[in-house]
């Protein structure tokens, strides 16, 4: 399930650098993965940069996008989107001759307090 998060409880401490072309980054966290920043270094020539909640590239469809850009204008510009992915994050594709970095961090699940 997708879900926007309106005030990021903090920054992403994790990086995926220079993804040029379709990949799996984080497959089933042990929390929900919050999608920080895109941030384009190549513009590419044609095509699409999408995102998705997926834990495969086989799973990832138009239903679970979290990012659909094309036409990415200029390098160097974050594409700030603090989302929200519980199955995993799957980059399923990148403009051609494109080159971007995710930046992201996995919300650790809180343990359990006991009351005694």
């Amino acid at each position: 399930m997708l879900d926007e998060i309106k005030r990021p409880t903090r920054d992403a401490d994790q990086s995926a650098l220079n993804i040029t072309s379709p990949r799996v980054i984080v497959v089933t966290p042990p929390g929900p993965v919050i999608v920080c920043r895109v941030i384009v270094t190549t513009i590419g020539t044609s095509g699409f940069l999408t995102i998705n909640d997926a834990p495969s590239l086989e799973a990832a469809n138009s239903t679970n996008e979290i990012c659909h850009r094309a036409n990415l204008e200029q390098g160097g510009a974050p594409i700030v989107l603090f989302a929200r992915c519980e199955d995993g994050v799957v980059v399923s594709s990148v403009p051609k001759g494109g080159r971007v970095i995710l930046s992201y961090y996995v919300e650790r699940l809180r343990p359990l307090r006991y009351l005694h």
